[in-house]
């Protein structure tokens, strides 16, 4: 890819041949890294209609977390979600509002 240029409307028009995203990085790798190198791939998102999921909110996290019945459950049913709010530092907040119990490991003394 060094030396190559590209332009913004050749990324697009190579990312209006695919449905999603993904398929358009998969399909077309070079033209997709060369947008997302140069920040371009948040306006062709938009440009297609795809969802642009670079960043999600609390009130996501707990609308994703909604459907479990504890932290346990949340993390085994759906890793990425948990993941997100776990290094966030969500998950404890997540658990009191969802009225989950929240469990700490307990520190051993030496």
């Amino acid at each position: 890819m060094k030396g190559q240029h590209r332009t913004f409307d050749e990324c697009l028009a190579s990312a209006r041949q695919y449905a999603t995203a993904t398929e358009w990085k998969h399909g077309d790798y070079t033209r997709f890294q060369y947008a997302y190198c140069h920040k371009w791939h948040v306006a062709i998102k938009r440009e297609m209609k795809w969802p642009i999921s670079y960043s999600r909110e609390y009130e996501d996290s707990l609308e994703e977390a909604r459907p479990f019945t504890s932290l346990h459950a949340w993390a085994s049913g759906s890793r990425s979600t948990y993941a997100y709010a776990y290094r966030r530092g969500w998950q404890r907040r997540i658990a009191q509002d969802l009225g989950w119990p929240f469990y700490r490991k307990r520190s051993v003394a030496p």
